[in-house]
């Protein structure tokens, strides 16, 4: 073997080592990076579901007052009907205001008008776990007859007679989807709150298109599956792959879920191994 190719030996001996142990701490870097940007988005999902039950308690909050009204607690519900027609036209977000009886028989609906007759029930389910439980519900997302978008939260309310009561408050979810628009995230990524039925009340990207559906179904796997929080690979609706981070620990049973594509992920790490690997072919 000649001179050149023992000295070509040598030296690519010398650079091996060198190499691996580069290739290992960019490798353990880029590990440490990305956990760190999944903790990142981890804590914006915990964030966005204590910022979104603080909007809930708020609403719960407004209809406790109301039920605190004289005239409700004295069953005088015709001028109870004024002060409900009230509240709901003081909150922007509100749709109306509906009383319903203990059998879930609806008193009136100020989306209705007075006198109105009684409108079906939307959502029984969340009317009916309030009978049982006595316990405030935020209902079920869906689309009205004149296509807007809205979700019931019910009180249960006792007045002095010991009459059980169903106050409900219909609510746009415009306040969080504009708690949703502030946040400050890659291009390309997708924050999204669900209801406790899985139906998207607000979405960074193409709300309008979305509201009231479910999300892909990738994405319902993986919150089905990966226990209370987790963060894991989703398909979005727009058909693009994402790291998904999320929270169910609402206490009103909503999701939060933050998503940001995979490759901007991974894209430094390709870069900083494509500059290494340049260092070492020129060493």
């Amino acid at each position: 073997m000649s001179l050149r190719h023992l000295l070509i030996i040598l030296t690519a001996i010398g650079l091996l080592p060198m190499a691996l142990l580069g290739v290992w701490s960019i490798h353990a870097a880029t590990q440490y990076q990305e956990r760190e940007q999944e903790r990142s988005m981890l804590d914006l999902a915990r964030a966005l579901s204590s910022a979104a039950d603080a909007e809930l308690d708020a609403s719960v909050a407004m209809l406790t007052s109301a039920a605190r009204s004289p005239s409700l607690l004295a069953g005088e519900i015709d001028q109870f009907y004024d002060v409900a027609s009230g509240l709901a036209q003081s909150q922007h977000e509100w749709l109306g205001m509906i009383l319903s009886d203990d059998d879930g028989k609806v008193l009136f609906s100020t989306l209705a008008g007075r006198g109105a007759p009684a409108p079906k029930v939307v959502d029984p389910a969340s009317l009916q776990r309030v009978l049982s439980t006595r316990q405030p519900v935020v209902g079920q997302i869906s689309r009205g007859t004149k296509g807007r978008a809205a979700f019931p939260v019910r009180i249960p309310v006792i007045d002095d007679a010991n009459r059980l009561y169903t106050l409900t408050a219909v609510i746009r979810p415009d306040r969080i989807v504009q708690m949703v628009q502030r946040q400050r995230v890659p291009d390309g990524s997708v924050i999204s709150v669900l209801d406790a039925d899985g139906r998207l009340v607000a979405r960074s990207l193409h709300h309008d298109n979305t509201v009231a559906g479910f999300p892909s179904a990738s994405l319902r796997q993986l919150i089905a599956s990966a226990g209370a929080e987790s963060v894991g690979n989703a398909v979005t609706l727009e058909g693009e792959t994402v790291v998904s981070a999320y929270t169910t620990l609402s206490h009103y049973g909503w999701t939060v879920v933050v998503g940001q594509p995979a490759a901007q992920l991974r894209a430094a790490a390709y870069q900083r191994m494509a500059v290494y690997a340049v260092g070492i072919v020129a060493s």
